[in-house]
């Protein structure tokens, strides 16, 4: 009878004459105490991290398997035997009185193997009739940024020192699984919205940003087919090792393509972005991954200017209302200002324009000065009136109702205190 001894046995005499006592009765128990010795295939341990792989034998009814040798050839570049405790644990149950020594031997190249022999210490502990875990192995993965595995390759395989089949496994390295999304949701035409995946194995340069290419595309409805506007757009790392990038995009109401690198799109539209995960928990490639936006409509706002009839000097309070500049990220607008004056002679002018900023819907409103210094300037921040002038305020509202079309020329006037008397 053929007996593989581990080295470190050769160091334990207790130990040793232990395992040696039972492996003599070897012979009298089933000759074939089992179907085979397995290890399991795409087992996943995490990049860089440690993982217990379970190695199972399957006794196909027999009784009395009291002793087990398995030799395990592994890629070392990609798994290595896990250096500190616990690197081969008997389960519990039948094995767990068992006496188990291993050896790591190299084979070539960046082949090792890992050689068990196991044994129990009386015909009590001897392997249930069914498939049982003999013990598991504790491997340290290396660290990768893409789909990465090594074999499990048995070259021994026996109980009760006969040999049984073999059923060979693997192991794969798992990544992070990335996600992709859209914000803001929902999103109004003519507003920007941000793209961002959080993805920590496209983090592969810890000193800078690194960049990730996905899809953005419109739809004709939320879940819908895909409208003719389709696009590439690379997202910048947020940080040097954040592992999360962002970037924004811009839309425009419309209903045909992509204009002007922004996306035309109009109130039941969706946006819709895909990333593909090259490296997923899994330990696989080609995982893909979406987020839906809808596209909605706005509200129609309303711009008023008081008081109705201000006398020269007065402050001139512009209010818009409209709900649309209260989402999040949107932008300030602006109401122009005319000072439009009539005579006799010239009829209509336009003598001075001036723009005020609002931010917000309603409230107080934003003020601008008037004067009659008899010198009007364009954006100067004061309107330079006349009795009987006309203030017009003008405001194009970017995000209507309905369709969400944009709404231009909204207005309101008010004339100055005075009556226009005919003189220039």
């Amino acid at each position: 009878m053929k007996i593989w001894i581990a080295k470190s046995m050769l160091t334990k005499p207790l130990l040793f004459c232990v395992l040696v006592l039972s492996l003599l009765g070897l012979g009298n128990n089933a000759a074939e105490a089992a179907k085979n010795i397995s290890a399991p295939t795409d087992f996943v341990i995490e990049q860089g991290g440690v993982g217990e792989v379970p190695i199972t034998a399957f006794t196909d009814g027999s009784t009395g398997v009291v002793g087990v040798d398995a030799f395990i050839e592994y890629d070392s570049s990609v798994i290595e035997i896990f250096s500190g405790a616990g690197t081969v644990q008997q389960t519990g149950h039948a094995t767990e009185d068992w006496v188990l020594e291993y050896n790591v031997v190299f084979s070539s190249g960046n082949t090792k193997e890992i050689r068990i022999s196991a044994a129990a210490t009386d015909a009590v502990d001897q392997l249930p009739t069914t498939n049982s875990t003999l013990f598991t192995i504790k491997f340290q993965a290396v660290a990768a940024t893409g789909p990465t595995s090594s074999p499990l390759i048995f070259t021994t395989t026996d109980l009760n020192e006969v040999a049984v089949d073999a059923v060979n496994g693997s192991v794969k390295l798992g990544g992070v699984t990335g996600t992709a999304a859209l914000s803001p949701d929902p999103v109004k035409p003519g507003r920007a919205f941000t793209a961002t995946v959080t993805d920590a194995d496209l983090d592969t340069n810890p000193a800078s940003a690194d960049n990730v290419t996905v899809t953005i595309r419109s739809l004709d409805s939320s879940g819908g087919s895909t409208k003719e506007e389709q696009t590439s757009l690379t997202l910048t790392e947020t940080g040097a090792t954040t592992g999360v990038f962002s970037a924004g995009f811009s839309t425009i109401f419309g209903t045909t393509a992509t204009g002007g690198g922004k996306f035309e799109v109009e109130a039941g539209n969706a946006l819709e972005i895909e990333y593909d995960d090259a490296f997923d928990a899994n330990g696989d490639s080609g995982n893909t991954d979406t987020h839906e936006i809808d596209v909605i409509a706005g509200v129609t706002g309303t711009v008023t200017t008081s008081p109705p009839s201000p006398s020269i000097g007065d402050l001139v309070t512009v209010i818009v209302t409209d709900a649309d500049l209260d989402d999040p990220g949107a932008p300030d607008e602006e109401v122009e200002l005319s000072v439009v004056r009539f005579s006799a002679v010239s009829g209509m002018t336009v003598v001075e324009t001036e723009k005020v900023t609002v931010s917000t819907s309603g409230g107080a409103g934003v003020t601008i000065a008037t004067s009659n210094s008899g010198t009007p300037g364009t954006n100067d921040g004061i309107l330079d009136v006349l009795d009987g002038d006309q203030i017009v305020a003008d405001y194009d509202d970017p995000v209507g109702d309905g369709t969400g079309a944009p709404v231009p020329d909204i207005l309101s006037i008010i004339t100055l205190s005075a009556s226009f008397l005919g003189s220039p």
